[in-house]
């Protein structure tokens, strides 16, 4: 299962879930080494007036590109994206509208939370997504005991 990711928390994730995206967006550098991926995007104004580079970019907005040669290459599977914010990160709305421009057979998951239920959910989300999902369950069920220690020192002070 081929992973990309669109932002840096389900970059993370992905890899927490033993699933490191091949590639990823310009603003992710952690965990170690996925700085060394192929970076998916980047900031408009960043662009050359070079046509060949304009060319190749599959989707963009006022504020970031998408380019469609390197996401064709990772020939991902599941593309890992945001629609909260169209200013924080490049939105579900332009993976999709490059997956169907490159003619791609790849899922676009939308990972956002309102919340903490929200962020928990997603663990499990995510994993289902990226075919791990004994990862996300175990990841789930790690997150919810710290969260219960931490509840439960509060409690105590």
């Amino acid at each position: 299962m081929t992973v990309v990711s669109l932002f840096p928390s389900a970059t993370e994730l992905a890899a927490a879930l033993g699933a490191t995206p091949a590639a990823v967006s310009h603003q992710c550098d952690h965990p170690p080494g996925v700085e060394d991926r192929p970076t998916l995007t980047g900031l408009v104004r960043d662009l050359d007036a070079d046509p060949a580079d304009l060319d190749r970019i599959a989707a963009r907005d006022d504020t970031y590109y998408l380019d469609g040669d390197r996401l064709a290459a990772a020939d991902p599977d599941v593309i890992l994206t945001q629609g909260v914010c169209a200013v924080c990160a490049l939105d579900a709305g332009l993976a999709r509208r490059a997956t169907e421009c490159l003619d791609l057979d790849a899922a676009v998951l939308d990972v956002h939370a309102d919340d903490l239920d929200d962020v928990l959910a997603n663990v499990e989300r995510v994993g289902e997504a990226v075919g791990r999902p004994a990862a996300a369950s175990a990841l789930r069920d790690d997150l919810d005991a710290r969260i219960d220690a931490i509840a439960d020192a509060e409690v105590l002070d």
